[in-house]
C-alpha cells in the first residue's frame, strides 16, 4: 500500500497544468498570498485526499514568478511516518544544491540539533519558500517551525494537509492564510468530462 500511495503522489507531481481543470484561480491566490509583505508566514493548502493538494502546491512552486520571488526554494515531503534526521538531511541538501555548494563536511553524521542549525543558519539572510507537504499533525509542524528563522526576507511556508486543526493553527500562529479545496459536485465533474 505504501507503494501505491508513493506513486500516486509521484504521478501528481508530473501534472501538466492543462491537465487540471480549475487551477488558475487558486493558483492565482496563492501566488498572490507568497508574494505579499515581509513577515514569515505560512499558507496551507487543506482538503481531503485526491483533490489536488500536491499538485496545486507544484504548480504554484513551479511559478516562474515564485522561482524568481525567493532565493531559496525547498520541497519536503513529510508523511505518516517519517525520520526527522532524513527530511533535515534533505532539506540541506536541496539548499546547497540550489546553490550549486558542496553540503558542509560532518553533516552525514550530525545529530538533529546540528542539522537545525545548519539549517538556520543558511536561511537566516535569505527569502525562501519552503513547502511542508502531507503534514499529519501540529506535533510534526513544531518540529520545523523553530528551525525556520523568522528573518522579515518575505519568507514562506506552504504547508499541504488532510487535517483542519494543523492548517488553521499553522497559519494562525505565523499569521497566514488557508486555501480549502473541496470536492467538486458531481454535476460539474459531469459537465466537464
Amino acid at each position: 500500500m505504501g507503494d501505491l500511495r508513493c506513486d500516486l503522489r509521484g504521478n501528481a507531481l508530473l501534472l501538466e497544468e492543462a491537465e487540471v481543470v480549475g487551477i488558475d484561480k487558486p493558483k492565482k491566490q496563492l501566488i498572490q498570498w507568497l508574494v505579499e509583505g515581509n513577515p514569515l508566514t505560512v499558507i496551507s493548502v487543506v482538503g481531503m485526499g485526491g483533490l489536488g493538494k500536491i499538485t496545486m502546491a507544484k504548480k504554484v512552486y513551479d511559478d516562474a514568478k515564485v522561482k524568481k520571488h525567493f532565493q531559496s526554494h525547498v520541497w519536503i515531503t513529510v508523511s505518516q511516518s517519517f525520520k526527522l534526521v532524513e527530511l533535515l538531511k534533505d532539506t540541506i541538501q536541496q539548499l546547497f544544491n540550489e546553490i550549486k555548494q558542496p553540503v558542509p563536511l560532518g553533516v552525514e553524521t550530525m545529530n538533529n540539533q546540528g542539522l537545525k542549525a545548519v539549517i538556520n543558519e543558511f536561511l537566516q539572510d535569505r527569502s525562501y519558500l519552503l513547502v511542508l507537504d502531507d503534514v499529519w499533525s501540529i506535533n510534526d509542524w513544531d518540529v520545523f517551525k523553530y528551525v525556520l528563522p523568522n528573518n522579515n526576507c518575505g519568507s514562506r511556508i506552504i504547508l499541504t494537509t488532510r487535517v483542519g486543526e494543523v492548517a488553521s493553527r499553522s497559519s494562525i500562529e505565523f499569521h497566514g492564510n488557508v486555501y480549502e479545496l473541496k470536492p467538486v459536485s458531481g454535476r460539474f465533474v459531469d459537465s466537464i468530462l
